[in-house]
């Protein structure tokens, strides 16, 4: 096996995802599987007048209202912007519609953000770190009714943020060196978790309420320093929680007014019932969300530069 297949396999089994294929897998092993994207798959046109409708209302009613230069000369976008957007569900774009969201699909929502970042990157990154990633994504798709009882109904009308990434780790979440200390009962019971760490580059972390964790499940550090295999988990975090720290927030070229900060947590008590999925689904959650966000990510791009062509 050669080096770039063995890092594979270990990032897969990290992921719990070791029996993948596709495309992508299959050239690191070597093998070019054009079968696995062909023939295109066919585009569902059931969502393509809400797309034209969102746009127009985008068009007509929210960006006349929102000072585009204001934003670049602050660095900020204002509150009142953010409850414009609130207003009219553009925190909740692939939210079911019985369940308070716009109902788009994919393709309309990468359309959506395209045409939100031909007017402010600033806005398109807050609105894309929110649907794609932050609290929503692993929420809708891997929380409990419960935990969707109790928090969808703020996190469709607010940003939220997602805390992936660290000093040295991006792509790499075998490095990952925050954990979440388990918190057990006189039974031994778990009830609770300790979270502790640093995370970088967090989008809305100025903004939220509510922020998702990706952490290292532990007993004890030794177990964070020994263990071959992590198991991650990922968990709501209130920012009003004792031990959280949000910082000043980061500066990027070509960004202004992107709401962005390296958030510290410091043993930050989570209530058990804060564990999205179970330990050791963290990493694969994560992966999920991210594939969505990166997607976004090239429409706003591709606007932008069109726009500026």
């Amino acid at each position: 096996m050669s080096e770039s297949e063995e890092v594979l396999d270990q990032e897969l089994e990290v992921a719990g995802t070791s029996h993948s294929e596709g495309l992508m897998v299959d050239i690191f092993r070597g093998r070019f599987s054009v079968d696995k994207i062909l023939p295109w798959p066919e585009q569902v046109d059931e969502s393509e007048t809400e797309i034209r409708r969102t746009i127009l209302l985008l068009k007509k009613v929210i960006m006349p209202q929102v000072d585009i230069e204001e934003i670049e000369r602050r660095s900020h976008v204002p509150d009142h912007v953010v409850g414009l957007f609130a207003s009219y569900g553009f925190f909740a774009m692939k939210c079911p519609i019985v369940q308070g969201g716009r109902g788009l699909s994919q393709k309309g929502y990468t359309e959506v953000l395209g045409f939100v970042g031909s007017y402010s990157s600033a806005l398109a990154a807050l609105l894309s770190a929110h649907n794609s990633l932050g609290v929503l994504y692993p929420l809708l798709h891997h929380g409990t009714e419960d935990q969707k009882k109790k928090f969808l109904g703020y996190i469709q009308m607010w940003p939220t943020g997602f805390c992936f990434t660290e000093r040295g780790v991006g792509s790499d979440p075998a490095s990952m060196k925050t954990y979440a200390l388990r918190v057990r009962s006189s039974s031994g019971e778990v009830i609770g978790y300790r979270i502790t760490g640093e995370k970088w580059y967090t989008t809305n972390a100025l903004k939220a309420k509510y922020l998702a964790v990706i952490a290292v499940v532990v007993d004890d550090l030794e177990e964070l320093k020994v263990a071959k295999k992590k198991n991650f988990g990922v968990f709501i975090v209130d920012t009003s929680y004792g031990g959280v720290e949000i910082g000043s927030p980061n500066e990027f070229a070509g960004m202004r007014g992107i709401d962005n900060a390296n958030p510290v947590f410091k043993n930050v008590l989570v209530p058990v019932e804060n564990l999205i999925g179970g330990e050791g689904d963290g990493f694969n959650i994560a992966l999920k969300a991210l594939n969505s966000g990166r997607i976004a990510v090239a429409s706003i791009c591709t606007a932008s530069a069109k726009q500026a062509l």
